[in-house]
């Protein structure tokens, strides 16, 4: 049987540092897996035609390595699509930076969401190995090997958390500025309460529901 490619995709360093080490330790945790991992492009190759080439020659199968900053992230949609195929039984997420399955929509939000841990990560390549068939790997050896590579995975994990994003989301960036105006807000009510009868109090809610505030979009907190 055929080795089963595993599509690792990423976006942003923070997703890049996990999916490296992933491309790297896969095969070495079960030798049936052939991870393809774009970093490993060459230079000088035509990067768009090698992408493609490997999404149409794959198996449907993918771990997409998450994070807030990648969400909205174009290619990682693109490459969904090509994988999906209407079906998501062989992809996985891996959330990192805090996400949760929550976080995450179509088309990035498969059956399958990995939270950064120890003990999801294994049952994630458990299912990877299952997915291999007749050549799937013994569950003993596919735990010790595991146990082995562990370490290295666990160590880039971390890694991605001291990284600084490249760019905060949108949808981040108005919360933080909707929580700012509200705290700004409840402060001068405060200080005209103190001087000023009969002023009447706002609340978060009300005040998210007058028009035109500047933040289309947006939702109440």
């Amino acid at each position: 049987m055929a080795k089963l490619t595993v599509f690792i995709s990423w976006g942003g360093e923070q997703s890049k540092v996990v999916a490296a080490t992933l491309a790297e330790t896969l095969s070495l945790i079960i030798p049936s897996v052939d991870p393809f991992f774009s970093g490993m492009i060459e230079k000088g190759v035509d990067w768009f035609e090698v992408l493609s080439a490997a999404l149409k020659a794959g198996t449907g199968s993918g771990i997409f390595c998450l994070t807030p900053e990648n969400l909205e992230n174009r290619w990682m949609h693109y490459e969904a699509g090509a994988l999906k195929a209407g079906f998501d039984d062989h992809l996985w997420t891996l959330l990192l930076a805090g996400l949760k399955p929550t976080d995450v929509k179509a088309p990035l939000n498969f059956r399958h969401h990995t939270s950064a841990t120890k003990d999801d990560i294994y049952l994630m390549l458990q299912s990877i190995n299952t997915a291999c068939g007749s050549d799937a790997r013994a569950e003993k050896q596919l735990k010790i090997a595991f146990e082995a590579f562990w370490p290295k995975i666990e160590e880039a994990i971390i890694e991605s958390t001291k990284i600084v994003p490249s760019t905060t989301p949108k949808a981040q960036t108005e919360k933080q500025l909707i929580e700012e105006v509200l705290v700004a807000v409840r402060g001068l009510q405060e200080q005209l309460s103190a001087n000023t009868v009969g002023i009447p109090w706002v609340s978060p809610h009300e005040f998210m529901n007058v028009p035109n505030w500047g933040l289309s979009g947006s939702t109440p907190i």
